[in-house]
């Protein structure tokens, strides 16, 4: 094995490179200013015998005037020079040659049961005549030849008899002979066995504080040109609104996105909603935003701090647009922002918008209609002239939303059980449930403060963590 040695670097003597064995020069002067010279090494060149190591034990190896030198070494363990040297085969490995100082060997069978292994462990391993015979042996543990040899009289396993020859009985998901093969990890649930099959209801405990929960309503108003014959009717709009909910004994606050003293359609709200002049009061707060075609949700996100800082914790949070355009920002963008934000569990948008383009709008409200449809919200046509009478429908939806509770899943069909007080109460008389929005609401005769309320459902899409993963035995 030749020296290798790569980059040496050596010092100038009177400016010119000194060149040693083993060692080519690669500059002819040297640098004046670090004052070296780098060298290359010349290949199957050696300074001494380690150079020269081909790490075999069958051959001696040696630098003889700078070069290496091998020769054999028949004294190692499976060396030779010829032949005739090597020790000879046995009745499963036969000699074949000498090459390069070593004995060469070819198998020509098996030698004992241990070289036929398989990894295999339904067969029984054997070594005949030089040849390997692995025979399936069915009396050992776990083997099988069919599906058929796995079965375990297990009911919740499917019996899997593999390409090796090994049975596997896997766990049938949710599949139990008592309750309490199912018990999961969620304190809200709990779990029955029917049919073999878990099944789970899951139970949301309240407590009913007050019917008057605060209730914080966003309004945002598109001030564009197209809206120019609408702006004089939303400000009557916002004070029936107003009116309606005040009459309702809703505890109320009103913030509104649009200018009031400057730039196009301007909006001043006057009492009994605003204070004198069109100021803010007590239950109204304006934000000074002008707001385009397309950015009512972005407006909520930039002035969200404003927003927030009117509202109050633990409020009913909801949210009006009127515009006759769409939004710029997608619906699920909007959404995800709201859910980034303490307080915004649940809120409900109302879209007060134009359901077709072409008529009186630039576009369709596509994204408004979607948010309102996913939230439970109203939806009235701004070309027509009923919106103006939408605000009794959006009240009606706001003074609910301080009656109902929110379920964290779908609840299957015909599973609902609402109990207020210990007393099971009566769907359609007594509670409603909106699928879309997941809202149970109590309608009717509504209970003292204070009362506990039970509301128990089997929950769609719920995936259960099970204390124990494996299957369960038969009782």
């Amino acid at each position: 094995m030749a020296l290798s040695l790569l980059g040496l670097v050596g010092q100038c003597l009177l400016l010119f490179c000194r060149t040693q064995l083993c060692w080519t020069q690669q500059i002819a002067v040297c640098d004046e200013v670090k004052a070296t010279c780098e060298y290359g090494v010349l290949e199957d060149c050696c300074l001494m015998d380690a150079d020269c190591d081909d790490e075999s034990n069958c051959t001696i190896n040696t630098c003889v005037n700078n070069v290496c030198a091998s020769t054999p070494n028949p004294s190692g363990e499976g060396c030779c020079n010829t032949i005739d040297d090597c020790e000879p085969g046995d009745e499963c490995m036969e000699l074949t040659a000498c090459e390069e100082y070593h004995c060469m060997y070819e198998v020509i069978g098996c030698c004992s049961d241990e070289d036929c292994d398989d990894d295999i462990p339904c067969t029984v391993d054997t070594c005949v005549e030089l040849e390997c015979q692995n025979t399936l042996d069915l009396t050992l543990p776990n083997c099988c030849e069919t599906t058929a040899d796995c079965d375990d009289g297990n009911l919740c396993t499917n019996e899997l008899c593999d390409a090796s020859n090994q049975c596997f009985n896997n766990p049938i998901p949710l599949c139990c002979f008592v309750p309490l093969d199912c018990l999961d990890l969620e304190s809200e649930t709990s779990e029955d066995c029917i049919n073999n099959a878990c099944e789970y209801t899951w139970c949301e405990s309240e407590v009913f504080e007050e019917a008057t929960a605060p209730v914080d309503i966003v309004f945002v108003v598109d001030q564009s040109v197209s809206m120019t014959d609408e702006i004089p009717a939303v400000r009557d709009y916002l004070n029936d609104f107003a009116g309606w909910i005040g009459s309702a004994g809703l505890d109320y606050h009103v913030i509104l996105l649009a200018t009031r003293y400057q730039g196009e359609n301007k909006i001043c709200i006057e009492p009994p909603l605003a204070g004198p002049g069109c100021a803010d009061s007590s239950t109204f707060l304006q934000v000074e935003v002008q707001v385009g075609s397309n950015d009512p949700l972005q407006k909520i996100i930039d002035n969200i701090d404003d927003i927030e800082g009117f509202m109050r914790t633990g409020s009913v949070r909801q949210i009006v647009i009127i515009t006759d355009d769409d939004s710029n920002l997608p619906g699920a963008d909007f959404s995800f922002f709201l859910s980034t934000r303490p307080e915004w569990e649940d809120w409900t948008l109302h879209a007060l918008v134009s359901p077709d383009a072409g008529t009186c709008s630039a576009a369709s409200g596509e994204v408004y209609l979607e948010l309102a449809s996913q939230s439970g919200g109203v939806v009235a046509d701004i070309c027509g002239t009923g919106w103006t009478g939408s605000y009794e429908a959006v009240g009606q939806t706001v003074s609910t939303a301080t009656t109902s509770f929110v379920l964290p899943y779908e609840a299957e069909l015909g599973s609902l059980q609402v109990k207020v007080g210990g007393q099971l109460q009566q769907q359609g008389s007594d509670w409603s449930y909106d699928d879309e929005t997941k809202r149970v609401t109590l309608i009717g005769v509504l209970p003292p403060v204070g009362t506990p309320i039970e509301i128990c459902f089997g929950p769609v899409g719920y995936e259960p963590v099970l204390v124990s993963q494996d299957a369960p035995n038969p009782p």
